[in-house]
């Protein structure tokens, strides 16, 4: 065995160890500030019953799997999750109120896990895109801790495994491996509804690098997988109270008027997060630039369908403004093939 791939080996253990103790800790800070399960029309309890309002009933990944691998959840495992650490036990007992012990933990674990995943799977998405080691070492450490001041004040239990999902799919998307994006896409969208603004990256990046029959099929299957899952979800829940998205303008423009201080805050945070994107924006991979058009639909949604301060929203655009935050290396990989190129395929 060579030393290069001794020491890549090497490279690759020290890189997993961090994460892992990282992850722990992000997990621990997030379970303590935001309160994860305390939003009571949206409780782990009612999504398993069916009766939590639109759109939080729509979100079932993480329910759906709670109750396959709850069975697994011994007795042992629930008396320790219910004297372990303060942030865990009190989220534990939200997460398991009426009676979902089981449910609970593997949500937890979930949650874990997909923390640690958007470590890995940004690690590759930097390795695709043609970053240095140095960058995919030390960054993706360094977006992973930049998930605490995305959500500095709320949480919700489908947070990072939507935050993994999207990951995963903008590797395969530009990757071009479009049977493995197609399938999470629709994996992506039984977690969260947003995961439909991965088409507008698609088109966004796609329209002059594809031969167009190629984009119209790719766009065409998007919309049928996006178009069943959704449809289904909606048929199904359809006639839970709520709505499948709410109009909060007023409310929000009631809340600043109040307090200006929640204002001032907010235009502040958004103007330092737009400055480090926009920063040297030529120089920044082209996949990335399209890529930020997820961040430019959030935002309107932020401020018509949010809430004051819930920066969590923007989690989904986390893999992309991430690596746009740090200035770019000079040189990233060789530029993509345009549309008079041969289209490469997975």
């Amino acid at each position: 065995m060579s030393s290069r791939r001794i020491d890549a080996r090497g490279h690759g253990l020290t890189f997993a160890a961090i994460t892992i103790c990282l992850s722990i800790v992000v997990f621990l800070a997030y379970l303590a500030n935001t309160s994860v399960g305390a939003f009571q029309p949206a409780s782990l309890s009612r999504v398993l019953e069916g009766t939590a309002i639109r759109p939080y009933t729509y979100r079932i990944l993480v329910p759906a799997l709670a109750r396959f691998l709850a069975p697994v959840i011994t007795r042992e495992i629930i008396d320790w999750c219910a004297n372990s650490t303060s942030a865990v036990r009190v989220t534990f007992d939200r997460l398991s109120d009426g009676g979902y012990e089981r449910e609970a933990i593997v949500v937890l674990a979930i949650m874990l896990v997909s923390l640690a995943g958007f470590a890995f799977a940004e690690r590759t998405l930097l390795t695709e895109l043609g970053y240095g080691e140095r960058e995919q070492f030390v960054w993706p450490l360094a977006i992973l801790l930049m998930v605490l001041p995305v959500t500095l004040f709320t949480g919700f239990y489908y947070d990072f495994p939507q935050l993994l999902l999207v990951t995963i799919n903008l590797s395969l998307m530009y990757r071009r491996n479009w049977p493995g994006y197609l399938f999470f896409l629709g994996v992506a969208n039984l977690n969260k509804e947003t995961s439909i603004f991965l088409v507008a990256i698609f088109i966004v990046h796609y329209w002059k690098r594809l031969p167009r029959r190629e984009f119209l099929e790719v766009l065409a299957w998007q919309a049928v997988v996006c178009g069943v899952v959704r449809g289904t979800i909606h048929f199904w829940f359809g006639s839970n109270p709520g709505a499948a998205i709410f109009f909060t303008l007023p409310d929000q423009i009631d809340l600043f008027r109040a307090h200006p201080l929640g204002l001032v805050f907010t235009v502040l945070y958004l103007s330092l997060a737009t400055y480090l994107v926009l920063r040297r924006w030529a120089q920044k991979n082209e996949f990335l630039r399209s890529g930020s058009i997820l961040a430019v639909i959030i935002l309107g949604l932020f401020f018509t369908s949010g809430y004051p301060l819930e920066f969590r929203v923007f989690l989904d655009a986390l893999p992309i403004l991430g690596i746009m935050f740090f200035s770019p290396p000079v040189q990233q990989g060789p530029p993509e093939p345009i549309i008079d190129k041969p289209s490469p395929r997975a």
